[in-house]
């Protein structure tokens, strides 16, 4: 496993890539290694590894185990991060909906186009949360910020979420 002279981020994505085709460990320490690198140089950290930071440490406060923390290889349950993903969709929706038409005419299809799934799917995650759930997902009243978030979590929902229709793992 040479990881000398590669960028953090090509060394990341390629731990990624070991990681989703079964080669776990080998994967889980080159992205460990990427994170380590980028951390240590001071460099500003990729879109997608922030996400995957954001993701790990929300894991942690939750007492649940991610990969980039746990050496034995063990995956998260699917679930989980997924529903972040689906979360920030929701949140982007609550957010275009309190701005107003001049932001996002249509947010359901705009999410539904980012995230690859059909506008059913999109209104089936907003009406499958509770009204205690959604309290959480707060609205938020910075544009450009929203939309960032929105368009990360979409990338990484449809890249590691959906495998020819079907369900795959995701972190």
């Amino acid at each position: 496993m040479k990881t000398k002279n590669k960028k953090p981020y090509s060394l990341y994505l390629e731990g990624l890539n070991d990681y989703f085709l079964g080669n776990d460990l080998i994967g889980i320490r080159k992205m460990q290694q990427a994170m380590s690198d980028v951390l240590i140089k001071g460099e500003e950290i990729p879109e997608e590894m922030r996400h995957a930071l954001h993701i790990s440490f929300e894991m942690i406060v939750r007492g649940e185990k991610h990969y980039l923390f746990n050496v034995a290889g063990n995956r998260p349950p699917v679930s989980y991060a997924a529903e972040k993903c689906r979360n920030d969709a929701v949140r982007y929706i609550r957010t275009a909906k309190e701005i107003g038409s001049n932001y996002d005419k249509n947010p359901v299809n705009t999410i539904s186009k980012h995230y690859d799934v059909t506008t059913k799917t999109v209104n089936r995650w907003v009406s499958s949360l509770k009204n205690d759930e959604l309290k959480i997902i707060e609205p938020l009243n910075n544009k450009e910020f929203i939309k960032k978030i929105m368009l990360a979590s979409a990338r990484a929902y449809k890249k590691y979420s959906h495998k020819r229709g079907k369900p795959t793992k995701l972190y």
